[in-house]
């Protein structure tokens, strides 16, 4: 049975268009496949994996705040549906 990945809650698809996920974010630019072939230099592989460690601390603090925004929203409804 075929469904709708926008109406099946588990996937990534319907998580982006409910705001569940961060959909536009710098961070993700990094992630992309790169297929050209590069000549190996130490001090390039050197600054690489220092800036991955840096991306993924950024990513991994804004990701927090994506989840303290939903929540502070959450919470801000249902003390209006309470009121």
């Amino acid at each position: 049975m075929k469904r709708n990945p926008r109406k099946v809650k588990w996937t990534k698809a319907y998580r982006r268009l409910h705001g569940k996920d961060m959909t536009q974010d710098s961070t993700f630019e990094f992630q992309r496949k790169r297929n050209r072939p590069e000549r190996y230099d130490r001090n390039l592989a050197e600054n690489t994996l220092k800036a991955i460690k840096k991306i993924d601390k950024v990513r991994s603090e804004r990701a927090a705040d994506h989840i303290k925004q939903r929540f502070n929203i959450h919470l801000i409804f249902t003390l209006m549906k309470q009121s």
